[in-house]
């Protein structure tokens, strides 16, 4: 059994199919901020370039360990997860109508995390984000540093399809990747990120492809109403208040989905 080029494709394949759905989920989740600038076309290139670059490397760290300690890549798992899901505890998140059900959602952010950075509580999230990857790096240092140990020590127990020196390389690769991921990460929150406080005027919103839409409405009173789902609001929530605006209709907006929005976007 050899690694050949069609392996490697069919790897970074998938891992841009995986960066490709979170640059759509988050990008998907502006629209339910409808006053505020949507993401462009420019900063959503960036944002999937910044989730290839750490997505990537996160799955490749893994499967290495998982060729060189089949055993303990379930072990590795569960410690990650446990800690993860501690931190999104702490985080606070108030996203679940039932306690039951919040618990069942802090698991899940645990999980995700596991893969892929998101933030989940409302206020300033540099801090944590700086303590996520702060985490992931040393763990991808220690993934790969195992399984360079593992082919050194027992190279007839993975099979001798990767060399030691083939892991070193593959690893020192799996971290630089990494590394530049997140130079591009703070590259895209600097520049390229719409923000909550963006106040951008409209020429300068066409010029970068960032519209706004329905911000006009949100000034008159007339903007979105939230809903717990996408279900039609009642009739007396779909008018506004004065005559002129007899027959104008408030879109419904998901009110987890709008709460999820204002948590990444703060």
């Amino acid at each position: 059994m050899t690694l050949g080029s069609s392996d490697l494709l069919k790897a970074v394949g998938s891992a841009s199919a995986i960066a490709c759905s979170v640059t759509l989920y988050h990008r998907s989740l502006r629209s339910f901020l409808t006053d505020k600038a949507k993401q462009g076309p420019v900063s959503s290139l960036l944002y999937f370039t910044c989730n290839l670059l750490l997505i990537f490397p996160r799955l490749a760290a893994l499967a290495l360990f998982a060729y060189a300690q089949p055993c303990y890549i379930f072990a590795h798992f569960l410690c990650c997860w446990a800690v993860l899901f501690f931190l999104a505890w702490r985080c606070g998140t108030d996203f679940m109508d039932s306690s039951a059900g919040e618990w069942l959602y802090r698991a899940t952010v645990g999980l995700i995390w596991y893969f892929s950075w998101f933030n989940v509580s409302a206020g300033r999230s540099v801090y944590r984000g700086v303590l996520y990857h702060a985490w992931m790096l040393l763990d991808l240092l220690l993934l790969c540093g195992l399984a360079l140990w593992q082919t050194h020590k027992a190279p007839c127990v993975t099979g001798g399809v990767l060399s030691p020196d083939t892991v070193a390389v593959m690893g020192g690769v799996v971290v630089a990747v990494y590394a530049s991921g997140l130079l591009v990460k703070v590259l895209y929150y600097q520049r390229f990120h719409p923000k909550l406080g963006d106040t951008k005027k409209p020429l300068q919103l066409a010029a970068t492809g960032d519209f706004t839409d329905g911000g006009e409405e949100e000034d008159r009173g007339l903007g979105d109403t939230e809903v717990d789902s996408m279900e039609p609001p009642p009739v007396e929530m779909l008018t506004g208040g004065g005559e002129e605006e007899v027959g104008r209709v408030k879109r419904p907006v998901n009110r987890r989905m709008k709460h999820l929005a204002q948590n990444f976007y703060s």
